[in-house]
């Protein structure tokens, strides 16, 4: 740390020299238009601040007239309305007769052509009859909406204005027991007014509006309090869309920008002294050393301590000629392990489309034990293939990838395919490269598939004098004879049935990973199968390694 220090306070260092000149020019213009601008854009969002709870009480107050209007015609129809009072005093279904139909047809005239509430409800609880009648068509919601309003009842006895979830929306519920039976209310839908007030606010607020129990009391919060509920309407204010409508903005910027004419051309003349002389004299002493003359060496002393060491490393690395075709070699080693690692990335976007296709018809149908199951396959499928995209792999692993993915293509082509596998003990802690098996079968299911009859696919992996060998083999329509002698010679084909790449590339991978020390063989006949034989270096998981 002293070290760094000293470093950075040698006067002679582009670092330290630069600090001083951005220090003596720009940081105090900064300080003084941070200031100036911190107090112009608090006196913009204080006045945005206040006009947006403005907004907010002429809302909570419309709000208050409405509770009283709802209050009042809901008392005056529990004691004047002839089919209510007969109600009240129903002892049994016959008593009630047709009242509670037509007590529900004079609510839902009112509330249909009023504006104070959104619903009222009533609840006969001694012969357990109850109606709801709403603005908006809740005829789909109407009975769930009403079951939960009961349940509110039955948890609240305080029958106080209170904010209730119903239905997935946030309403303010009125309970008015008039007797001990018979029980009304009045509902106000307040989604409905937050959705009208953020439409409002669009242009001046980016935050959520909500109504709550509590006034908010965040720093970017305001509130408006509703004196007939108890309830809040808090919003939340874009301190940034205030700020971009202060016009002092445009001001400040060009004095910035004015600065920075001034300070620019400063700070081009210390670096051309600092930094480009000196990086002249290490170009042309490259270019004397792309000519052949190797003998040349620049004098190690520059204008600033990181010029001498350019030109000390310059000099080092002439020095060091001799080892270019070292760095050449391990260059091309480079570029193959990126090119191994391109051809495991290889992803194929028309088998998620068409995952997406069949979830999409499975819930489309209802299927939902089917959409369930082959969501989670997909999900254990795709955690694997991308988190697995290089490097080696334990074989079970690989193996549970396998059966992910046909679990989803059993979901997707149902009695099309059969499949087994033989993993013998001595091989269920081998390493093999990632993806290997899978791209096989995927191959499988890609083109060996039959509409006339059901295909099997079987996976069998063992180990013989300390090697590996694996076999994917199917009974499918087979290949052409062209086809396979294009596909042994490691060439990538194209048929009626597509491309093959995901052979040429899993072939590819061994070579590069294993060169001679691995064997790659394909048999097939038309209309009989084909089978995959690989054999590798038995590489045992080691004993430190964390699954």
């Amino acid at each position: 740390m002293r070290n760094r220090a000293r470093k950075w306070m040698n006067r002679r260092t582009i670092l330290f020299q630069m600090t001083i000149i951005i220090s003596l020019i720009i940081l105090p213009i900064y300080a003084v238009i941070a200031g100036y601008s911190y107090r112009t854009r608090e006196s913009y969002v204080r006045q945005g601040t206040e006009n947006v709870e403005h907004i907010l009480e002429l809302y909570m107050q419309v709000l208050d007239d409405r509770i009283v209007s709802a209050d009042e015609y809901l008392i005056r129809e529990a004691d004047d309305n002839l089919y209510a009072v007969q109600l009240k005093n129903a002892a049994t279904e016959k008593d009630a007769g047709l009242s509670p139909y037509f007590f529900w047809q004079d609510l839902y005239a009112r509330v249909r052509n009023s504006v104070e509430a959104d619903a009222y409800f009533f609840w006969q609880t001694r012969i357990d009859s109850s109606q709801l009648a709403s603005k908006k068509n809740w005829s789909a919601l109407r009975a769930t909406l009403l079951d939960e309003v009961q349940e509110v009842i039955r948890e609240d006895k305080t029958y106080k204005w209170q904010i209730c979830e119903l239905v997935g929306e946030k309403w303010l519920v009125h309970i008015l027991p008039t007797t001990k039976d018979f029980i009304c209310g009045s509902l106000i839908n307040l989604s409905d007014i937050e959705k009208q007030i953020q439409e409002q606010l669009s242009e001046e607020l980016a935050g959520e509006v909500r109504f709550q129990e509590n006034a908010g009391s965040g720093k970017n919060q305001v509130s408006g309090a509703s004196k007939k509920s108890g309830c809040y309407l808090t919003a939340e204010i874009s301190r940034k869309v205030f700020l971009s409508q202060t016009p002092a903005q445009s001001r400040l910027l060009s004095f910035l920008l004015l600065v920075y004419v001034l300070a620019v051309p400063i700070l081009l003349y210390v670096v051309y002294i600092k930094m480009l002389l000196p990086t002249r004299r290490i170009n042309e002493a490259m270019r004397r050393l792309e000519e052949n003359d190797r003998d040349f060496r620049i004098q190690e002393e520059g204008e600033n301590q990181e010029a001498t060491q350019m030109i000390h490393r310059f000099n080092a690395m002439a020095d060091q000629l001799d080892h270019l075709k070292i760095q050449v070699y391990e260059q091309e080693l480079e570029k193959q392990e990126i090119e191994a690692i391109n051809l495991r990335l290889q992803v194929n976007p028309h088998f998620i489309l068409n995952c997406l296709n069949t979830i999409f018809s499975l819930t489309k149908t209802g299927n939902l034990e089917n959409t369930r199951r082959f969501t989670k396959y997909l999900a254990n499928y795709l955690r694997f293939t991308l988190w697995h995209t290089s490097g080696m792999v334990n074989l079970m692993d690989e193996m549970k990838g396998v059966e992910d993915y046909l679990e989803i293509q059993k979901i997707r082509y149902p009695n099309a395919f059969t499949y087994l596998n033989y993993i013998f003990e001595e091989a269920e802690n081998a390493r093999i490269p990632s993806l290997l098996i899978i791209n096989f079968v995927e191959n499988v299911v890609k083109h060996a598939l039959t509409l006339e009859e059901e295909v099997e696919i079987i996976v069998i992996a063992c180990v013989m004098e300390k090697r590996l060998r694996i076999s994917v083999c199917d009974t499918g329509n087979g290949m052409e004879p062209e086809l396979l002698k294009q596909l042994q010679k490691g060439e990538i084909v194209e048929n009626e049935t597509g491309k093959h790449i995901g052979l040429w590339n899993c072939r590819r991978r061994l070579e590069l990973m294993y060169g001679e020390n691995c064997t790659f063989h394909i048999t097939s006949q038309p209309g009989e199968g084909t089978q995959v034989f690989i054999e590798i270096p038995m590489e045992v998981q080691d004993e430190s390694f964390d699954r």
